[in-house]
């Protein structure tokens, strides 16, 4: 000191007066201090800090503003500046050249630190994610992150991300759209005299659901479709025009687009109005026509009616068909297209029936004669339109009422070998034929008798028989099923008696079979009886078995033969009468005589002849006198049985 003394040097931080005084490479600022990017190492020495990037112990070993995290690091918001310096960052909007100058997350873009794509700068110093449609939103600038969208009160559900004004979210495009992209875009109007139909195509088909459409104007308007409206209490032959907007409800708003406006609609002219062709049109489907600046029907024999064209032929009942039983019909046509028409009918032959209706379906007539055919006008009127004139046109129709069935009462009488008249009670009404069936043999009359040949038919038997009635047309009645019984015949009588063989116990008697027509021989029948007395003393019934039924054709004989036998009586005063009959079947009501041979025997006894329980086509009587031959009259003892074996004995005197 005063280059007389040597002095120790101050510590930093200890007092001095000028640098030399300071230790090492520490200055003097009244007191001695380490030197900028140096730091105090246990007050002796100043040492160089560490640069961005190199180790360090503490924050006091890094350079300029860096902490130490093992190495020197510049703090959150700045960055390195040539490992020496650590210099603040850029908030969002400030210069820069290079992204790592910008604060937080925050890129350089054009020199410029900003937010990058789908972000917003919040506070100016941090970048955070935009919102998509339809999320809660703050109302801060660019919080929404698509274009069109912002951060409006939706009136509904608070502050959200949504289209601006007059504007719609389109979910498939993910885009905000102009609400006029709704517009609806009519594709034909038609019209009729009180109508008019507007039609278009669905904006978005999608959107179906969420639309609605506004339509004004005069009118009762139905806006129930989605792809029209009509509009309907218009009057005929009048200008209209009207203007439909679409409506968008959705859960953040009800927006609605521009009207769109209809051309000049005119309703058609009803008959009779005037019209143009060109704005002014007739109904079409009338058809009406534009005549001389009037609606009318474009044919002179063509009339309107209710607004529509129509000829008589249109008013003529068609289709006309008869549902027909025994006394009523029921008369059915097709329905005109017109619906003011009167009908009438008039009936030949009219007798006293009744009709009920008609309307525009049909009648129903009754009071009407079985089988009987009629002849029906129908007549059909109606007023026309303007003109006040009646139309009327006829239509006819013949048909055939159902026959009524037969009353029965049948009855077959034999009139010849297989031949039967038949005869019945007629059916009530008109019957052009009957058909008759008998034991499946079918014959066909005009009146209730006729002749049926061919049918081989038992005598007193009793058979089923049909009968059916038609008319005209050939339409049978119900049938009519009932039974009958044959009339019972007297058989012809025997002819050619002859006595053969006599000795004096027996005899042999051979006669010839009765022939047709007068047939029905079912066998004989043989009586004794004694010419003082009444009674008989021998009665027999013998059957005919090859005779039943089974007639000669021809007049060939057949004969028959039997063989009597009679044991002599002690009597020699008896006189007997033998008597043959053929045996029928026949009526027994006022029977006439017949012519049969009797023989006169004397002497003799009647004897059990044995005949007991069987068939027997012969017989032997033992007589002991001779024959006297006599020819009377004698009546037919009726029989309507089989034939069975009887006889009486008795002892003659």
């Amino acid at each position: 000191m005063n280059n007389k003394t040597c002095v120790e040097k101050s510590l930093v931080g200890e007092n001095c007066a000028s640098d030399t005084q300071c230790v090492s490479t520490s200055v003097c600022d009244t007191t001695c201090k380490c030197p900028e990017n140096t730091y105090n190492m246990k007050n002796k020495t100043c040492v160089e800090k560490s640069l961005v990037g190199e180790n360090c112990a503490s924050d006091t070993q890094c350079v300029n503003t860096s902490v130490c995290d093992t190495t020197c690091k510049c703090p959150e918001n700045t960055y390195n500046m040539n490992n020496k310096t650590c210099v603040e960052k850029s908030l969002i909007g400030a210069s820069c050249d290079f992204d790592h100058q910008c604060i937080n997350t925050s890129v350089c873009d054009t020199n410029i630190c900003s937010c990058p794509a789908e972000t917003y700068n919040l506070d100016n110093s941090t970048c955070v994610k935009q919102l998509d449609h339809g999320a809660i939103c703050s109302g801060h600038h660019d919080e929404c992150r698509v274009d069109g969208t912002s951060c409006q009160d939706d009136r509904q559900n608070g502050m959200r991300c949504i289209c601006s004004n007059n504007h719609f979210w389109d979910s498939e495009q993910t885009a905000c759209r102009d609400v006029n992209d709704l517009k609806v875009d009519i594709n034909n109007i038609s019209s009729s005299e009180s109508s008019i139909s507007i039609s278009w195509n669905q904006p978005l088909r999608k959107l179906t659901s969420s639309l609605t459409y506004k339509v004004t104007g005069i009118g009762t308007i139905d806006e129930t479709s989605v792809h029209g409206a009509n509009i309907s209490g218009l009057t005929n032959g009048t200008q209209y025009s009207y203007h439909i907007k679409t409506v968008l409800v959705s859960e953040y708003y009800n927006i609605s687009t521009d009207e769109v406006n209809t051309e000049q609609i005119y309703t058609k002219q009803s008959h009779g109005g005037q019209c143009d062709n060109e704005t002014i049109k007739c109904v079409p489907s009338s058809p009406l026509m534009c005549l001389d600046k009037k609606c009318r029907c474009p044919f002179q024999q063509r009339y309107s009616v209710n607004g529509d064209c129509y000829g008589v032929s249109d008013i003529q009942v068609q289709n006309i068909i008869a549902i027909t039983n025994t006394t009523s019909a029921t008369l059915k046509w097709s329905e005109s297209p017109i619906e003011s028409v009167e009908y009438n009918i008039a009936l030949q032959p009219q007798e006293g029936n009744t009709t009920s209706g008609p309307n525009a379906e049909g009648a129903t007539l009754n009071n009407l004669t079985q089988g009987r055919r009629y002849h029906a006008t129908i007549t059909s009127k109606v007023l026309a339109d303007s003109i006040y004139e009646e139309l009327s046109t006829d239509a006819t129709h013949i048909f055939w009422m159902k026959p009524e069935k037969s009353q029965g009462g049948g009855q077959g009488v034999r009139i010849a070998k297989d031949n039967y008249n038949f005869t019945f009670i007629a059916s009530p009404g008109d019957v052009a034929k009957y058909e008759v069936n008998i034991s499946n043999i079918i014959n066909n009359s005009e009146t209730s008798s006729t002749t049926i040949t061919g049918l081989p038919l038992k005598p007193a038997k009793t058979y089923s028989y049909t009968i059916i009635a038609y008319n005209g047309i050939g339409d049978r009645s119900d049938d009519f099923s009932n039974n009958f019984t044959v009339n019972a015949e007297r058989p012809g009588k025997v002819e050619e008696l002859h006595v053969t063989g006599k000795t004096d116990s027996s005899l042999n008697v051979q006669w010839k079979t009765p022939i047709e027509p007068n047939g029905n021989l079912i066998g004989y029948r043989i009586t004794l009886s004694r010419k003082d007395r009444e009674e008989y003393c021998l009665e027999l019934e013998i059957p005919c078995t090859n005779c039943l039924g089974k007639w000669p054709v021809s007049n060939q004989d057949k004969l028959t033969s039997l063989s009597c036998a009679i044991v002599p009586s002690t009597s020699p005063s008896a006189i007997l009468y033998f008597f043959l009959f053929p045996c029928g079947v026949w009526d027994r009501i006022d029977l006439p005589y017949c012519t049969c041979h009797k023989r006169q025997l004397k002497q003799g006894v009647a004897h059990e002849l044995p005949l007991s329980g069987r068939w027997v086509t012969s017989l032997s009587l033992h007589l002991a006198l001779s024959f006297i031959p006599t020819f009377v009259s004698c009546a037919i003892v009726p029989s309507t049985d089989l034939p069975t074996f009887r006889f009486r004995r008795e002892k003659f005197r």
